[in-house]
């Protein structure tokens, strides 16, 4: 009996007058095609595994390339689909095509708890469904399928097993939805109850409200059912104070105001403990309360305890509130009518409750007279506080007539961007009145109001404030203020400062606005600050700063005075000039200052701006040099500013950058474009405006701007940068950079910049790349004389690094380079990094297996060229040198993978020199075959081996190694393992044992787990046929651990007499297997070679009974039939505790014996299923 193959389906009707077949039709039709099958099969079997013959030697296959480009990740283990039982890895992988043909084909699945919730959350099959339930309905219960449909809101599934299998909705279910599913779940939950005339437990309707509010998720979802219940009372119990109710802060959490009022209606709601939470409720939503919120605010509190609330004649205004809210629900309301109730209701709520926070906004919202007056009780304070928030003279009229004592705290709580909209005058008039006679309120916050007004107030109103008797002026002298306009500024330092602040000592805080605005380049270059809103536009604002020129410490002394390199404040006056004119008349000033200082700002505003014309007006008549800039473009494809960002660079080019200077400031204005296009996500577009602005210009005008330019360019991390690097250089006249630099300036420059650099193995560039850098190099070898070549080495060695690192195909695109290279003499410095690549393009496993290898000595993944680093000469190679370009390129991947082997990841051997195979000469080998192509000496290389003065037979050697050898062995295999590489592995083992005796504890498990994890049939029988002592012992516990049943299959199939000879037992640590109802692989051994099983252990039943598992304890029940299992009272404690009732309720009904464990499982499903337990008949009867 295979009870592990449970899946029996029939073939689905077909229509034979159907005429044109759907895609899955013609598959069925072919699958059951037992010839085309075979023949398909037959096709996968060839082409999947380059295996060979099972008998045949090896050699035919080893130089076979792996196929395909694929990175670690993405290696599949070649498994086949029939061999695949997991539910959970076959939904996980969206192959639901796979699931129904194993369903079809009555193929084994396993299913477990956490498989069978993927599979609710997933599929909406319902097909899938009904087939896995009508053909495997013990594993399918493993889970109570309603509740699993509720619980991931499947309603396909779920309204298959309620409507078609009437399966039970069980309270729990029920309630469990209430807190977490949909609202269309529960609505369907609760039709289907109440369609089959089935009643709603009373425990549900108890607590049903208040779980409503644990599904609080989605707010709108929580109101939504919330909603649901209050509308179907039946769901509810009618005495609310039966009903578990809903505390206030939840209650006021709903968005709805008629689900708060519903609530309210029935009684619903909790009201201890509610006067902090709605006061602070209140607060937070004051400005967006409601009519209907206030309503309900109200009879809140009017229900709260009496002794936090001011009640005065309670029952009236009950009615009166009443009669508003009928008023609001009926329809809408007028705005006369919106304001009456506003002021009553939000009135008499303040008056109940009694916040200070919540007097101020009533004032804030209805004014002194209104708000005042409206109220039966207003604390003092808040009325102080609201008079000089608001400059309210009404208030201050009050306060000064009021007999009552007035606090007066030194600043209370002034608001300024409340007060931004009052009139000026306004506040004129109130600070009039508050320093007359008539006024007796003290006020101490003056400094705050000063701020406001300085801020907010014209000049006028401000000379009219300080003239006031008895104004306090030096709450004026505040250090952080921003000005944002210069005239207010100038007025502030003539009226304020001078006058008040000397006096004080404190003038050095009035500039401090441009000193921590100022960003030093060269002691006053600084990059616009967007923020800066003040500027300077007029004469008489330079005739201001000149005046005071002393205050400001602008002394005549010369700029390269180290006092004055440090007078930022000073200079900042000069950052902010935004003006022709304004600038002019300041050279005038201050003939001492340079220029470029003074016109900076503005002509990076006017190039940033592409003011065409302003530029044109400095050019012309200023006769200013800048050595620097800075600043972004807008590139935004079609828009008008990049029309005259190319408009200006055209003007810019014709009038020769009149305003840069030619050593750098043309090279700053340019680089700051490049930087630009760097700035947008999707960069391809603003490349394209700045490639078209260069290819205008007129690149021979500035030739040390440009050749700095293409150096850094060249050495950009920004792949199109290149680009721009290839324009210049081909348009660039050597012979006139030349008239501005020396060779050996250029020499020590690309020198000082690729010292710099750091070239990682993980950084790849785009194919087309490869195309600009060779295009660069043949550029420059045209260009630059031979004798002059070799001062450009540095260069040469990194376009080479970069050029390595682009997306080739080919070795033959890097052999171009080798053959320029020598053309030129040109040498290169190489490295690990350079032999990583050589690899990774002649196939991505073996830079793989490089990286891999060479990890544990390698600090990082990055190369550097060190200090030792001398362009002038060849360096030594610092790595690995045997992986020579030549070798790598001619030869085959087994033959290159030995080489690493030996070379690497074994200590090379005795009498191997490793500059034959740096010069492509092949050694004299043993037992090898000529693989792979010639050398660059024509000789075929294979596979490395000693000499013949030194052999394996050495048992000194072996000793010495062999630590080393069976160590990489094991890393080997595992790493040609992940890439399925079996036959390197079998001719890994054979040299093995040729070298050394080895056994199968040579392998470790790790290594083991690695091997069968994706190893094929064909490829384990060659391994065992090595004759490993031991190894198909270890190879089959592996298997069991792997769960690969097609192997355990194959090896006692082809291995089993041996095993079975030699009297060994699996070892019993399978456990797993009960664990997790691995059916197929349990009912296999037990079916064929249960002798091979250890001893019986009844904890192969627990674990499967624990676990619900009733198909794996038939099967246990089926093959050791006479041992006695006995079912603890603590097994079954655990196993209805992890609800697993299905199987407590199979073995009852079917199994007499189980009748005495009556009294035992109705106490633990009382105790564990309370909602439920009375609704299980099969144990209550």
């Amino acid at each position: 009996m295979e009870i592990y193959n449970n899946f029996k389906i029939e073939d689905k009707e077909k229509d034979p007058e159907k005429k044109n077949k759907t895609n899955e039709e013609w598959f069925w039709n072919v699958f059951h095609n037992k010839f085309l099958f075979n023949k398909i099969i037959e096709h996968f079997e060839n082409n999947y595994y380059d295996d060979g013959d099972d008998d045949g030697d090896d050699e035919d296959v080893d130089d076979a390339e792996p196929k395909g480009q694929e990175s670690i990740e993405d290696i599949n283990h070649s498994n086949n689909f029939k061999d695949v039982s997991s539910l959970e890895l076959i939904i996980e992988k969206k192959q639901w095509n796979v699931l129904k043909d194993k369903i079809k084909s009555n193929q084994f699945i396993r299913m477990e708890k956490s498989s069978l919730n993927i599979l609710y959350s997933i599929c909406k099959d319902k097909e899938i469904f009904k087939s896995l339930y009508n053909n495997s309905c013990l594993s399918m219960e493993i889970v109570d399928p309603v509740f699993y449909s509720a619980k991931n809101n499947n309603l396909i599934s779920l309204q298959l097993f309620v409507e078609e299998y009437n399966l039970p909705i069980y309270p729990s279910t029920l309630e469990f939805a209430i807190i977490n599913s949909s609202l269309k779940t529960i609505q369907f939950l609760i039709d289907s109850i109440i369609n089959n005339n089935l009643p709603i437990d009373y425990t549900f309707k108890e607590r049903a409200l208040i779980n409503s509010f644990k599904n609080y998720s989605n707010t709108l979802k929580s109101d939504q059912i919330t909603e649901y219940l209050l509308e179907n009372k039946d769901l509810l119990l009618a005495a609310s104070i039966d009903i578990d109710k809903i505390p206030i802060r939840k209650c006021l959490q709903l968005k709805k105001i008629q689900t708060k009022q519903l609530l309210f209606n029935y009684g619903f709601i909790d009201f201890s403990h509610s006067i902090p939470i709605l006061k602070e409720w209140l607060i937070s939503n004051y400005n967006g309360l409601s009519i209907l919120d206030l309503c309900f605010s109200i009879n809140i509190l009017l229900n709260c305890d009496k002794q936090f609330v001011d009640l005065k004649n309670p029952p009236q205004f009950s009615k009166v509130i009443e009669s508003i809210r009928e008023r609001v629900e009926q329809g809408p309301i007028t705005d006369d009518q919106y304001s009456k109730f506003n002021l009553l209701l939000k009135g008499r709520l303040i008056q109940l409750i009694r916040v200070d926070e919540l007097f101020l906004k009533y004032l804030n919202e209805f004014g002194f007279e209104k708000g005042v007056h409206s109220l039966a009780y207003c604390p003092m304070a808040m009325v102080y506080q609201y008079t000089f928030q608001s400059f309210n003279i009404h208030g201050l009229t009050h306060l000064s007539h009021t007999q009552t004592d007035v606090p007066h705290p030194s600043n209370p709580h002034f608001k300024p961007n409340e007060s931004s909209s009052i009139d000026p005058k306004n506040i004129l008039n109130f600070i009039k009145y508050y320093f007359s006679s008539q006024n007796k309120v003290i006020y101490n916050g003056w400094e705050e109001i000063s701020k406001f007004c300085l801020l907010n107030c014209s000049i006028e109103i401000l000379n009219e404030i300080i003239a006031i008797q008895g104004y306090p002026i030096k709450s004026f002298l505040i250090s952080d203020i921003q000005f944002k306009q210069f005239s207010k500024y100038q007025w502030f330092i003539e009226n304020i400062v001078v006058p008040y602040g000397l006096k004080l000592h404190k003038m050095s805080m009035y500039n401090s606005y441009f000193q921590t605005n100022q960003v030093s380049k060269d002691y006053y270059y600084r990059e616009i600050d967007e923020k800066v809103l003040i500027t300077i536009e007029k004469c008489n604002e330079i005739d201001f700063i000149n005046y005071y020129r002393n205050y400001f410490q602008l002394g005549n002394d010369n700029i390269t005075n180290i006092k004055y390199k440090k007078l930022i404040g000073g200079n900042g006056f000069f950052t902010i000039i935004n003006s022709i004119d304004s600038a002019r008349y300041c050279c005038e000033k201050f003939p001492n200052i340079p220029k470029d200082l003074i016109y900076y700002n503005l002509i990076v505003k006017t190039i940033l701006t592409s003011n065409i014309n302003q530029m044109k007006s400095i050019d012309t008549y200023d006769n200013c040099s800048l050595n620097y800039f800075k600043g972004y473009f807008n590139l935004n494809r079609g828009s008008i500013a990049t029309e005259n960002i190319i408009k200006l660079f055209n003007y810019l080019n014709s009038s020769g950058f009149k305003s840069f200077s030619k050593i750098c400031g043309v090279y700053y204005l340019l680089f700051s474009l490049i930087k630009s296009y760097t700035r947008y996500e999707n960069y391809n577009n603003s490349f394209d405006i700045v490639y078209g602005i260069f290819s205008n210009l007129s690149i021979n005008q500035f030739p040390k701007c440009f050749i700095d330019l293409f150096i850094t360019l060249c050495f950009s991390s920004y792949e199109r940068d290149l680009e721009l690097a290839k324009l210049i250089i081909e348009k660039l006249d050597i012979d006139n950079v030349l008239t501005i630099y020396q060779f050996g300036d250029l020499k020590f420059k690309f020198h000082k910049y690729l010292l710099e650099q750091s070239y990682s193995v993980d950084k790849r560039r785009e194919e087309e790349q490869y195309d600009t850098i060779l295009s660069i190099i043949q550029i420059l070898f045209e260009k630059v004389s031979d004798e002059n070549q070799k001062n450009f080495h540095a260069l040469y060695q990194h376009l080479y690094n970069i050029a390595l690192s682009c997306k080739v195909t080919s070795l033959d695109k890097i052999k171009v380079l080798h053959n320029l290279y020598s053309t030129k003499s040109i040498p290169l410095k190489i490295g690990f990094y350079h032999s990583f690549f050589y690899l990774d393009i002649k196939n991505t496993k073996l830079g793989r297996y490089y990286l891999f290898i060479r990890v544990d000595g390698l600090e990082n993944d990055t190369f550097e060229h060190g200090m030792g680093y001398n362009g002038d000469i060849i360096p030594y190679y610092s790595l690995d040198v045997e992986l020579c370009f030549d070798y790598i390129c001619n030869n085959s991947y087994n033959d290159i993978f030995y080489l690493l082997r030996t070379v690497i990841m074994v200590q090379p051997l005795p009498g191997y020199n490793s500059s034959d195979y740096l010069n492509g000469k092949k050694k004299s080998s043993i037992n090898s075959t000529g693989g792979g192509g010639g050398g660059s000496s024509g000789t075929c290389i294979g596979r490395v081996n000693p000499s013949n003065e030194y052999s394996f037979d050495d048992k000194s050697f072996c000793d010495q190694k062999q630590e080393e050898i069976l160590y990489s062995l094991n890393q080997d295999i595992e790493y040609l393992s992940t890439f399925s590489q079996y036959n390197l592995v079998v001719r890994l083992l054979k040299d093995s044992m040729e070298a050394s005796e080895i056994d199968s504890e040579t392998l470790k498990d790790r290594t083991k787990s690695f091997l069968i994890c994706g190893i094929d049939c064909k490829s384990l029988k060659k391994i065992i046929n090595l004759g490993i002592k031991g190894l198909d012992y270890q190879l089959l516990e592996q298997s069991f651990y792997e769960l690969r049943l097609d192997l355990i299959d194959c090896i006692m199939k082809n291995y089993g007499d041996s095993i079975l000879k030699s009297g060994k037992r699996i070892k019993n640590d399978k456990h797993f297997l009960f664990q997790s109802n691995h059916l197929d692989i349990v009912g296999f051994m037990f079916e064929n070679y249960i002798q091979l099983m250890p001893e019986f252990d009844s904890t192969w039943f627990e674990i499967s009974f624990e676990n619900g598992l009733i198909e794996m304890c038939l099967l246990i029940l089926m093959f050791y039939p006479q041992q006695q299992i006995i079912i603890t009272t603590d097994l079954l404690e655990k196993t209805i505790q992890n609800k697993n009732i299905n199987i407590v309720k199979y073995f009852y009904n079917n199994y007499p014996s189980f009748n005495y464990l009556k009294l035992n499982i109705q106490s633990l499903i009382k105790k564990y299923y309370f909602l439920d337990y009375k609704y299980f008949d099969w144990i209550l009867n």
